[in-house]
């Protein structure tokens, strides 16, 4: 089957270790492999580049704490120890604020489903402590975007673009608003949601079905909505595709969720595939799926048809870069069904302003129809100019309204 996804290559010692120690809790084999690893000579700088490059250092210190560190020298137990309780502190901080956000939610009525980081350190790894969580993600629905930001702004966030920027005809050419709050030496980054991809209905879209599969459950203490399992797989293959399958800790969330859930007989693949085309992301799991079982062995449901995503990068062990707005828009393209939906993904796209026009060029509410015109310039001159950053995964927005990555 023919794939722009380069095969990965046999990796060295050190990528092999670092990914092996990625994984959760490690298998019997695993375990075996990794303590042979340790055994023999290692680059320990280039073990340490890897695990804070792709985020994964809080389960290699996680894996490396529970064998005793054989074979690991002192500075590197050191700086991997300093990283991990930093990252705790900051996760159980992050962890109590979510918890007031979610309760405030809950009492003015606006339903809301926490996302990705810190829920998934819980559900997949039983300890917030031991995933990396650079934000908070919030999914609301569409119709409670403005209560939800007014509701932020009172507990002190400060938005990055204008809150005029949610009008309605915005929201369907974006998925998510950045608000940030200042706590001493601490910043909280909430990304609010009502999406998880831009599409091309005029409606809720796709995000009817997710809203369907929520149920009502505390989470970390606090009433919220959440996802069952399967839909929590969904959006975990969503967003690896945003970025391009890139992300060591992405993809081993996934791989993490299928195998352990797998393996307990928890997770109905059937109901996968109906969730999947509920959403039209068939195509979206298909690849996510099959990049984690070639990087990881992820295992697959019965009758699985791998196809490696279209994506000119290289797996795990290269340093994740971000996508160009051009990588971005085309799958958004990908994912529309019909030419008119691609067309009118497109025009949006091209000419309807997004925050990130906001946050690039404030301009006063009076002068608020030159984004309009300012919006293709900008995108003509990122598209010509956007530089590819590597070395890890940071804040940034992309051309096209997203985020350019995010460690949520």
């Amino acid at each position: 089957m023919h794939s722009r996804l380069v095969p990965l290559a046999p990796l060295i010692p050190e990528d092999r270790l670092c990914l092996l120690l990625a994984q959760g809790q490690l298998s019997q084999s695993a375990l075996e492999e990794a303590l042979g690893l340790l055994a023999g000579p290692l680059q320990w700088d280039l073990i340490l580049e890897r695990a804070k490059a792709h985020e994964v250092y809080p389960l290699v210190y996680w894996n490396l704490k529970n064998v005793g560190f054989p074979g690991v020298p002192e500075s590197a137990r050191r700086e991997l120890e300093s990283r991990f309780r930093m990252n705790a502190l900051r996760n159980s901080l992050c962890a109590q604020e979510l918890a007031h956000l979610l309760r405030a939610l809950h009492n003015a009525g606006i339903p809301a489903i926490p996302l990705k980081g810190l829920l998934l350190a819980e559900l997949l790894y039983g300890d917030i402590t031991l995933r990396v969580c650079g934000d908070m993600d919030i999914l609301v629905p569409r119709r409670s975007v403005l209560r939800a930001f007014d509701l932020l702004v009172t507990r002190g966030y400060v938005a990055q673009s204008p809150r005029w920027f949610l009008a309605e005809r915005r929201l369907r050419n974006n998925f998510e608003c950045a608000l940030s709050r200042s706590d001493g030496s601490l910043e909280y980054t909430i990304e609010l949601h009502w999406g998880v991809l831009v599409e091309a209905a005029d409606d809720d879209g796709s995000m009817m079905a997710l809203w369907a599969e929520a149920r009502e459950k505390n989470v970390l203490g606090a009433p919220a909505y959440n996802l069952s399992l399967e839909g929590q797989l969904l959006l975990l293959a969503a967003h690896a595709a945003r970025h391009n399958w890139q992300g060591l800790k992405w993809l081993v969330d996934i791989h993490v969720l299928c195998h352990e859930l797998c393996r307990r007989q928890d997770l109905a693949w059937d109901r996968v595939s109906i969730l999947a085309h509920k959403l039209g992301w068939e195509q979206l799991v298909q690849w996510s799926l099959s990049a984690c079982h070639q990087l990881l062995d992820t295992p697959l449901p019965p009758g699985f048809r791998e196809e490696l995503p279209p994506a000119r990068r290289n797996l795990y062990p290269a340093a994740p870069t971000l996508p160009t707005p051009f990588e971005s828009a085309l799958l958004f393209l990908r994912l529309a069904k019909r030419p008119s939906e691609k067309l009118r993904v497109l025009l949006r796209r091209l000419l309807i302003p997004t925050p990130a026009d906001g946050t690039i060029c404030r301009l006063p509410s009076s002068l608020k129809f030159l984004y309009y015109v300012i919006r293709p310039f900008r995108l003509g001159w990122t598209l010509g100019s956007s530089p590819r950053q590597a070395g890890g995964l940071r804040k940034g927005r992309g051309a096209f309204g997203m985020r350019r990555d995010e460690a949520g």
